[in-house]
């Protein structure tokens, strides 16, 4: 699923304030709006209330931090996963392809800012 961050903040939105929804269009696409999502020719994947006074690109982050924070503790668990297995005797191919993997799982966490 792709998620892009497309502000459709409107300045005099019609709906509640506090309140943003994930779309979803039939092509796999979502985004998060501060309309109704079929405003945009989407239907609605989630709701979020938010705290009010918050920017939209701040509703969103606080929309997607269980979600981040979810995929952070995945991401930790495949790590720790990928180092035990890298302290058994393997090939050095086999040693290179955990190499790449856990690289990959770091960089993610990077993206994400884990704590």
């Amino acid at each position: 699923m792709k998620i892009s961050l497309i502000a459709f903040a409107l300045v005099s939105c019609a709906c509640d304030a506090g309140t943003i929804y994930m779309c979803g269009r039939p092509n796999g696409d979502t985004f998060w709006a501060a309309a109704q999502c079929s405003q945009h020719n989407a239907g609605v994947q989630r709701t979020v209330t938010t705290p009010d006074g918050l920017s939209f690109e701040q509703q969103v982050r606080f929309a997607e931090e269980p979600l981040i924070q979810a995929e952070c503790k995945a991401l930790d668990s495949r790590i720790t996963e990928l180092d035990a297995t890298a302290r058994q005797p393997l090939s050095a191919q086999a040693q290179d392809q955990i190499r790449v993997e856990r690289r990959q799982a770091r960089d993610r966490q990077f993206a994400l800012r884990c704590r």
